[in-house]
This record gives structure tokens, C-alpha cells and sequence, in this order.
């Protein structure tokens, strides 16, 4: 419990911090139409009730392309590993489409809002069933070089899954990455 308070306070701690100076941009702080991003990042999630009770270890890549200097979109695929009760944890494999728009640059930060939608497979013993899940997030880049950012976010998901008592099958999560522009 206490990891995922400081996972989901994470984000607005960097962001806070980065924000109360401004230093000189690198030149990858600056995103241009046809711009690529890839990225990969670990997290945790506090997942619902019912069918998703427990928590989950998460992990993920991305890739981007800049529409315009502030709207990226693409591709994230998932695995996610959820610890419910009984001896095997549940499994969700997903691939997704996201939308991301960054904010206005502080100092070398970049703050942003994302939406996805996606398609994934959830499979606990001999259970497997096609799920379709929505999430939105916030997060923060900090860049370290020109082309490489430190990524953290904090994300809600909400999973269509056949849940029987009718609980929430959704989860918060908090995670963090590594980002590469090119």
C-alpha cells in the first residue's frame, strides 16, 4: 500500500521540482511534426475489486510519431501481471492506440495528457478471454539529454471484462520509463 501512494505521488513530485526553476532547453525538448518515440517503462497498480482484486506489476513499450509539436500518437503494447486470490496470478497481454498531448515546457520538463483504447488477453489457469480496455493518464518528461527523457506517469484503466459480481475492474497505476526520441 505504502509503494503505491509514493508510485501515484510521483509524478507531481518531479513535476513540482522541475517546474520552481528554468533551465536552458535541450534540443530535443522542442518536438517537431515527424518526430518518433520510443519507450519503455515499469509500474504498479492497485487494481479493483472482483474479478482484478490485488495489485499488479506492469510492464510496457511504446511508439510514437508527432502529428504536430505537441500531439503525438501510436502504438503501446503491455504485459501486465495481477496477483489475485488463489495459487496463479491473472495475465494481461494488450496492444493500444494512444493519443498523447504535451503541455507547455518547464525548464527541461514536459508535462502531457494521454488516451488510449486497446484490444488485450486476460488468462488465468485454464480462463482466457478477449478484453477491451480504456485508460487515461498524466505524466511528466524530464529530459536528461537531448533525445532522452525520464518518464513518469500516473494512470487510470478501466477493463471490460466478463466480472460476474459486477465490481470495479478497473486500476491506478504509477510507473516509470525511459523515453528516446529520434
Amino acid at each position: 500500500m505504502k509503494l503505491t501512494r509514493i508510485l501515484l505521488l510521483l509524478p507531481l513530485a518531479a513535476f513540482a521540482s522541475c517546474s520552481s526553476h528554468v533551465a536552458s532547453h535541450p534540443d530535443g525538448m522542442e518536438f517537431e511534426p515527424g518526430m518518433m518515440r520510443l519507450g519503455g517503462d515499469i509500474g504498479y497498480a492497485s487494481n479493483g475489486t472482483g474479478l482484478l482484486n490485488g495489485s499488479a506489476t506492469k510492464f510496457s513499450g511504446a511508439f510514437g510519431y508527432f502529428a504536430t509539436a505537441n500531439l503525438e500518437a501510436g502504438l503501446n503494447g503491455g504485459f501486465d501481471t495481477i496477483n489475485v486470490p488463489g495459487p496463479d496470478n491473472l495475465e494481461y497481454t494488450a496492444l493500444n492506440l494512444f493519443g498523447r498531448y504535451y503541455t507547455t515546457t518547464f525548464g527541461t520538463s514536459r508535462p502531457y495528457v494521454e488516451l488510449s483504447a486497446g484490444r488485450g488477453t486476460a488468462s488465468l489457469r485454464s480462463f482466457e478471454e478477449n478484453v477491451n480496455s480504456f485508460a487515461g493518464a498524466i505524466g511528466i518528461m524530464h529530459f536528461i539529454d537531448e533525445n532522452l527523457a525520464i518518464e513518469m506517469e500516473l494512470q487510470r484503466s478501466q477493463y471490460l471484462l466478463p466480472d460476474t459480481t459486477g465490481a470495479d475492474t478497473g486500476s491506478w497505476s504509477g510507473s516509470i520509463g525511459l523515453a528516446w526520441f529520434f
